[in-house]
């Protein structure tokens, strides 16, 4: 029990999240739900480091912590559950079983191999490092949610991974961008992050909104705000096509910029719509039912 209670810690049980980061110190089980006989999901090795903190569950406040006995400090603690990812798994495990770790200090590839100028540039910089960690873990746990799709999975696990090739052909294209590289870099991680936590459902999505445009109530843009982990961004449906939109600077309003130089401009109750570049831009107002 002494074991135990040496990292049963005020902080530990107080922290709204905890850490940003955990290792493990031994063979950890990952479950489906916060419970105790939840679906075993995977198993995360010993001394693995690394792990993002996605938030925990079950913690008590340090005013309530303060009013337990140690043995009830221990109890409560084996009550708090917090939500991490492993290979393409997200799921909960038991809060005792994690220490704080650190951030990622290398990227996903081997920098002793890193041959481009941009896989260098990533090799030395720390967010960078940070961002390129996330990316490969939000990756697979896209790949394994289009492996598990009813109609044609391996098509779609197909096209993803050929956009991620194509992503990372983009990424490395910020050679280009001179004095900008780092901030091109950085932008395009940002972005590939966002639009696969919304395509694939890792981001926290908001209530679809319908637009009307010019005045035809047949003409209709669905607008459904995503909440990821780098930049807002919005699933855009328009006629049979579907598309995430990432947030853009604007002087006003909330722009959402997605690929084809579409974009989706929302004001108050109005919005500013281009689809197709060949057209006009056209002007969309909120549907209240």
């Amino acid at each position: 029990m002494a074991s135990l209670m040496s990292v049963i810690s005020p902080l530990l049980l107080a922290e709204a999240d905890g850490p940003d980061y955990f290792r493990t110190e031994q063979v950890t089980a990952v479950l489906s739900a916060p419970a105790e006989g939840a679906t075993l999901l995977t198993q995360i090795p010993a001394r693995h480091n690394g792990l993002r903190n996605h938030g925990c569950v079950g913690r008590l406040s340090f005013a309530d912590w303060s009013k337990l006995d140690q043995q009830q400090r221990i109890d409560a603690a084996g009550k708090v559950w917090c939500k991490v990812t492993y290979e393409g798994h997200v799921g909960w495990v038991r809060n005792v079983m994690l220490r704080e770790g650190s951030a990622p200090q290398q990227p996903g590839y081997s920098c002793d191999k890193a041959a481009h100028e941009i896989e260098q540039l990533v090799c030395g910089d720390q967010e960078l490092i940070r961002l390129d960690h996330l990316l490969n873990e939000v990756f697979r746990v896209s790949l394994r949610r289009a492996a598990g799709l009813d109609d044609r999975p391996d098509q779609a696990v197909k096209q993803l991974r050929a956009r991620q090739r194509g992503w990372i052909k983009g990424r490395n294209a910020c050679w280009k961008a001179m004095a900008e590289k780092r901030s091109c870099t950085l932008k395009r991680y940002q972005q590939r992050i966002a639009q696969l936590e919304a395509d694939w459902g890792s981001g926290e999505s908001g209530s679809v909104r319908r637009y009307v445009c010019g005045d035809n109530l047949a003409n209709e843009v669905y607008f459904q705000p995503v909440k990821t982990s780098t930049l807002p961004a919005a699933i855009i449906e328009y006629g049979d096509q579907r598309q995430v939109f990432t947030a853009a600077i604007s002087a006003s309003g909330s722009r959402y910029n997605g690929e084809f130089g579409r974009y989706f401009w929302t004001r108050g109750e109005e919005a500013l719509l281009v689809w197709d570049q060949r057209q006009p831009e056209q002007t969309c107002r909120l549907r209240v039912e």
